[in-house]
Protein backbone atom coordinates (compact mmCIF):
# COMPACT_ATOMS: atom_id res chain seq x y z
CA UNK A 1 0.00 0.00 0.00
CA UNK A 2 1.42 3.40 -1.05
CA UNK A 3 1.81 5.98 1.64
CA UNK A 4 0.18 9.39 1.00
CA UNK A 5 3.53 11.01 0.35
CA UNK A 6 4.42 8.34 -2.15
CA UNK A 7 1.08 8.68 -3.88
CA UNK A 8 1.64 12.51 -4.17
CA UNK A 9 5.09 12.07 -5.70
CA UNK A 10 3.72 9.58 -8.19
CA UNK A 11 0.92 11.98 -9.23
CA UNK A 12 3.36 14.88 -9.64
CA UNK A 13 5.65 12.76 -11.79
CA UNK A 14 2.76 11.63 -13.93
CA UNK A 15 1.63 15.26 -14.42
CA UNK A 16 5.14 16.39 -15.20
CA UNK A 17 6.19 13.63 -17.57
CA UNK A 18 2.98 12.12 -18.96
CA UNK A 19 0.51 15.04 -19.27
CA UNK A 20 1.55 17.52 -22.02
CA UNK A 21 1.69 21.16 -20.86
CA UNK A 22 -0.27 23.27 -23.36
CA UNK A 23 -0.05 27.09 -23.55
CA UNK A 24 -2.15 29.35 -25.76
CA UNK A 25 -0.19 31.68 -28.05
CA UNK A 26 -1.01 35.22 -26.87
CA UNK A 27 -2.13 38.06 -29.14
CA UNK A 28 0.85 40.34 -29.57
CA UNK A 29 0.06 42.21 -32.80
CA UNK A 30 1.10 45.85 -32.56
CA UNK A 31 3.28 45.41 -29.47
CA UNK A 32 6.94 46.39 -29.49
CA UNK A 33 8.97 43.43 -30.67
CA UNK A 34 11.14 43.27 -27.52
CA UNK A 35 8.06 43.33 -25.29
CA UNK A 36 6.43 40.57 -27.35
CA UNK A 37 9.58 38.45 -27.21
CA UNK A 38 9.71 38.77 -23.39
CA UNK A 39 6.02 37.78 -23.10
CA UNK A 40 6.56 34.64 -25.18
CA UNK A 41 9.68 33.61 -23.31
CA UNK A 42 7.87 34.07 -19.98
CA UNK A 43 5.08 31.83 -21.31
CA UNK A 44 7.62 29.09 -22.02
CA UNK A 45 7.97 29.40 -25.78
CA UNK A 46 11.09 29.44 -27.89
CA UNK A 47 11.11 32.65 -29.92
CA UNK A 48 12.32 32.95 -33.50
CA UNK A 49 12.54 36.21 -35.41
CA UNK A 50 11.33 36.11 -38.98
CA UNK A 51 12.23 38.56 -41.76
CA UNK A 52 10.61 41.97 -41.41
CA UNK A 53 7.85 43.10 -43.74
CA UNK A 54 6.72 46.55 -44.84
CA UNK A 55 3.35 47.58 -43.50
CA UNK A 56 1.03 50.57 -43.53
CA UNK A 57 -0.89 49.16 -40.54
CA UNK A 58 1.85 48.70 -37.96
CA UNK A 59 4.72 51.06 -37.23
CA UNK A 60 8.31 49.92 -37.55
CA UNK A 61 9.59 47.83 -34.63
CA UNK A 62 6.21 46.39 -33.69
CA UNK A 63 4.76 42.90 -34.25
CA UNK A 64 3.10 42.52 -37.63
CA UNK A 65 2.39 38.75 -37.50
CA UNK A 66 3.12 35.80 -35.24
CA UNK A 67 3.20 32.17 -36.29
CA UNK A 68 1.35 30.10 -35.23
CA UNK A 69 -1.45 32.65 -34.94
CA UNK A 70 -2.76 33.90 -31.58
CA UNK A 71 -4.95 31.40 -29.74
CA UNK A 72 -3.07 28.37 -30.99
CA UNK A 73 -2.41 25.88 -28.17
CA UNK A 74 1.22 24.72 -28.06
CA UNK A 75 3.36 22.70 -25.74
CA UNK A 76 5.92 24.50 -23.63
CA UNK A 77 9.17 24.99 -25.47
CA UNK A 78 7.42 25.13 -28.85
CA UNK A 79 8.71 27.74 -31.32
CA UNK A 80 6.74 30.90 -32.05
CA UNK A 81 7.95 33.11 -34.89
CA UNK A 82 7.62 36.91 -34.72
CA UNK A 83 7.36 38.84 -38.00
CA UNK A 84 8.31 42.44 -37.23
CA UNK A 85 6.95 45.43 -39.10
CA UNK A 86 9.38 47.56 -41.08
CA UNK A 87 6.80 50.34 -41.29
CA UNK A 88 5.71 51.89 -44.61
CA UNK A 89 7.73 50.94 -47.65
CA UNK A 90 10.18 53.63 -48.85
CA UNK A 91 9.14 55.25 -52.14
CA UNK A 92 11.24 57.52 -54.35
CA UNK A 93 10.07 61.13 -54.39
CA UNK A 94 9.40 62.13 -57.99
CA UNK A 95 10.81 65.32 -59.48
CA UNK A 96 8.24 68.09 -59.35
CA UNK A 97 9.28 71.51 -60.64
CA UNK A 98 7.66 74.47 -62.38
CA UNK A 99 4.16 72.99 -62.28
CA UNK A 100 0.88 74.18 -60.82
CA UNK A 101 -0.11 73.31 -57.26
CA UNK A 102 -2.91 71.13 -58.59
CA UNK A 103 -0.54 69.13 -60.80
CA UNK A 104 1.98 68.72 -57.97
CA UNK A 105 -0.68 67.47 -55.55
CA UNK A 106 -1.97 64.99 -58.12
CA UNK A 107 1.54 63.65 -58.81
CA UNK A 108 2.28 63.10 -55.12
CA UNK A 109 -1.07 61.46 -54.44
CA UNK A 110 -0.71 59.08 -57.36
CA UNK A 111 2.78 58.14 -56.12
CA UNK A 112 1.36 57.10 -52.74
CA UNK A 113 2.22 60.17 -50.67
CA UNK A 114 0.19 62.67 -48.70
CA UNK A 115 0.51 66.35 -49.54
CA UNK A 116 1.90 68.28 -46.58
CA UNK A 117 2.28 71.99 -46.02
CA UNK A 118 3.67 74.66 -48.29
CA UNK A 119 7.04 76.40 -48.04
CA UNK A 120 7.32 79.72 -49.85
CA UNK A 121 10.56 80.85 -51.47
CA UNK A 122 11.65 83.49 -53.96
CA UNK A 123 12.64 82.29 -57.40
CA UNK A 124 14.13 84.02 -60.45
CA UNK A 125 13.08 81.15 -62.71
CA UNK A 126 9.69 79.89 -61.47
CA UNK A 127 6.65 82.16 -61.59
CA UNK A 128 4.84 83.06 -58.39
CA UNK A 129 2.31 80.44 -57.31
CA UNK A 130 3.99 77.57 -59.15
CA UNK A 131 5.87 74.74 -57.47
CA UNK A 132 9.67 74.96 -57.30
CA UNK A 133 10.23 71.52 -55.75
CA UNK A 134 9.51 69.31 -52.74
CA UNK A 135 10.78 68.60 -49.26
CA UNK A 136 12.16 65.91 -49.10
CA UNK A 137 13.72 66.69 -52.48
CA UNK A 138 13.28 64.58 -55.60
CA UNK A 139 15.15 61.25 -55.75
CA UNK A 140 15.02 60.96 -51.94
CA UNK A 141 13.32 57.91 -50.43
CA UNK A 142 10.35 58.63 -48.16
CA UNK A 143 7.91 56.25 -46.43
CA UNK A 144 4.77 55.47 -48.40
CA UNK A 145 1.87 57.73 -47.40
CA UNK A 146 4.21 60.09 -45.58
CA UNK A 147 3.73 63.83 -46.00
CA UNK A 148 5.68 65.69 -48.67
CA UNK A 149 5.83 69.48 -48.44
CA UNK A 150 5.60 71.62 -51.56
CA UNK A 151 8.04 74.49 -52.10
CA UNK A 152 6.07 77.26 -53.81
CA UNK A 153 7.52 80.24 -55.64
CA UNK A 154 6.89 83.77 -54.40
CA UNK A 155 8.29 85.08 -57.68
CA UNK A 156 11.61 86.92 -58.03
CA UNK A 157 13.24 88.41 -54.94
CA UNK A 158 12.52 92.11 -54.32
CA UNK A 159 15.06 94.73 -55.40
CA UNK A 160 15.46 98.39 -54.38
CA UNK A 161 13.65 100.95 -56.50
CA UNK A 162 16.16 103.44 -57.96
CA UNK A 163 15.85 107.20 -57.50
CA UNK A 164 14.47 108.75 -60.69
CA UNK A 165 13.00 112.04 -59.43
CA UNK A 166 14.52 114.90 -61.44
CA UNK A 167 15.35 112.67 -64.40
CA UNK A 168 13.84 113.04 -67.85
CA UNK A 169 10.96 110.62 -68.32
CA UNK A 170 12.76 108.59 -70.99
CA UNK A 171 15.82 108.04 -68.79
CA UNK A 172 13.68 107.29 -65.73
CA UNK A 173 11.58 104.78 -67.63
CA UNK A 174 14.66 103.03 -69.00
CA UNK A 175 16.23 102.75 -65.53
CA UNK A 176 13.09 101.18 -64.10
CA UNK A 177 12.45 98.85 -67.01
CA UNK A 178 16.03 97.59 -66.83
CA UNK A 179 15.05 96.20 -63.40
CA UNK A 180 11.87 94.73 -64.92
CA UNK A 181 9.46 97.11 -63.20
CA UNK A 182 6.26 98.22 -64.89
CA UNK A 183 6.17 102.00 -65.31
CA UNK A 184 2.96 104.03 -65.01
CA UNK A 185 3.15 107.70 -65.97
CA UNK A 186 0.87 110.48 -64.77
CA UNK A 187 1.15 114.11 -65.89
CA UNK A 188 0.99 117.21 -63.72
CA UNK A 189 1.30 120.88 -64.60
CA UNK A 190 4.23 122.72 -63.10
CA UNK A 191 5.50 126.25 -63.57
CA UNK A 192 8.83 125.42 -61.89
CA UNK A 193 9.79 121.97 -63.13
CA UNK A 194 10.78 121.46 -66.74
CA UNK A 195 8.44 119.60 -69.02
CA UNK A 196 8.97 115.77 -69.08
CA UNK A 197 10.96 115.83 -65.84
CA UNK A 198 9.91 113.40 -63.07
CA UNK A 199 8.34 115.27 -60.14
CA UNK A 200 7.62 112.33 -57.81
CA UNK A 201 7.80 108.53 -57.79
CA UNK A 202 5.77 105.94 -55.91
CA UNK A 203 7.10 103.94 -54.19
CA UNK A 204 10.02 106.07 -53.06
CA UNK A 205 13.64 105.34 -53.91
CA UNK A 206 15.06 102.51 -51.81
CA UNK A 207 11.74 100.75 -51.38
CA UNK A 208 11.87 97.09 -52.34
CA UNK A 209 9.59 95.72 -55.04
CA UNK A 210 9.52 92.50 -56.94
CA UNK A 211 10.26 92.69 -60.66
CA UNK A 212 6.94 92.96 -62.47
CA UNK A 213 5.44 95.33 -59.91
CA UNK A 214 4.48 98.89 -60.83
CA UNK A 215 6.29 102.17 -60.17
CA UNK A 216 4.18 105.28 -60.75
CA UNK A 217 5.90 108.43 -62.00
CA UNK A 218 4.36 111.90 -61.89
CA UNK A 219 5.87 113.87 -64.75
CA UNK A 220 5.83 117.61 -65.37
CA UNK A 221 3.62 118.83 -68.20
CA UNK A 222 5.23 122.23 -67.85
CA UNK A 223 3.08 125.29 -67.11
CA UNK A 224 -0.60 125.08 -67.93
CA UNK A 225 -0.45 128.49 -69.64
CA UNK A 226 2.56 129.86 -71.54
CA UNK A 227 3.53 132.22 -74.36
CA UNK A 228 2.88 130.86 -77.83
CA UNK A 229 6.23 130.12 -79.54
CA UNK A 230 7.07 131.44 -82.98
CA UNK A 231 6.68 128.65 -85.54
CA UNK A 232 6.95 130.82 -88.66
CA UNK A 233 9.80 129.75 -90.91
CA UNK A 234 9.84 126.17 -89.62
CA UNK A 235 8.97 123.19 -91.74
CA UNK A 236 5.51 121.79 -91.11
CA UNK A 237 6.97 118.69 -89.44
CA UNK A 238 9.29 120.72 -87.21
CA UNK A 239 6.43 123.01 -86.19
CA UNK A 240 4.23 120.04 -85.32
CA UNK A 241 7.02 118.49 -83.25
CA UNK A 242 7.62 121.73 -81.34
CA UNK A 243 3.90 122.14 -80.65
CA UNK A 244 3.64 118.54 -79.43
CA UNK A 245 6.49 119.15 -76.97
CA UNK A 246 4.38 121.91 -75.44
CA UNK A 247 1.19 119.86 -75.40
CA UNK A 248 -0.43 121.76 -78.24
CA UNK A 249 -2.58 120.27 -80.97
CA UNK A 250 -1.90 121.38 -84.56
CA UNK A 251 -4.10 121.96 -87.58
CA UNK A 252 -1.93 122.46 -90.69
CA UNK A 253 -3.46 124.18 -93.76
CA UNK A 254 -1.83 124.81 -97.11
CA UNK A 255 -2.02 128.33 -98.53
CA UNK A 256 -3.75 128.19 -101.95
CA UNK A 257 -1.19 128.18 -104.75
CA UNK A 258 1.67 127.34 -102.39
CA UNK A 259 3.96 124.44 -103.17
CA UNK A 260 6.30 124.39 -100.17
CA UNK A 261 6.22 122.99 -96.61
CA UNK A 262 7.29 126.09 -94.69
CA UNK A 263 5.08 127.76 -92.09
CA UNK A 264 4.08 131.21 -93.33
CA UNK A 265 1.79 132.27 -90.52
CA UNK A 266 0.16 130.94 -87.36
CA UNK A 267 -2.87 131.42 -85.13
CA UNK A 268 -2.47 132.34 -82.27
CA UNK A 269 0.46 134.59 -83.04
CA UNK A 270 3.80 134.26 -81.31
CA UNK A 271 3.75 135.65 -77.75
CA UNK A 272 0.03 135.10 -77.22
CA UNK A 273 -0.88 133.18 -74.05
CA UNK A 274 -1.99 129.63 -74.78
CA UNK A 275 -2.97 126.70 -72.57
CA UNK A 276 -1.77 123.13 -72.61
CA UNK A 277 -3.95 121.14 -75.03
CA UNK A 278 -4.95 124.17 -77.12
CA UNK A 279 -5.36 123.57 -80.85
CA UNK A 280 -3.36 126.00 -82.99
CA UNK A 281 -3.45 126.53 -86.74
CA UNK A 282 -0.44 126.88 -88.99
CA UNK A 283 -0.51 127.91 -92.65
CA UNK A 284 2.25 126.75 -94.91
CA UNK A 285 3.30 127.41 -98.46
Amino acid sequence: MLLPAARGATAWGAWTYLVPHQVSVPSLIGQRVEDARATLVDAGFTVKMGPGEYSLRQEAGTVLHISPPPGTSLGKGATVTIIPSLGPQPVEVLKISDVTLEAARRTLTEAGFKVGGQIERYSDTVAAGRVIGTKPASAAMAPERSEIALIVSKGPPPVPVPAVVGKAIDAATAALQDLHFVVKVEGKFSATIARDEVITQDPKAGSELQPGETVTLVVSLGPKSFPMPNLVGMSVNAAKARAAELGLQVTALAIPGGTGQTVATQIPTAGSTVKYGTTITIYYA
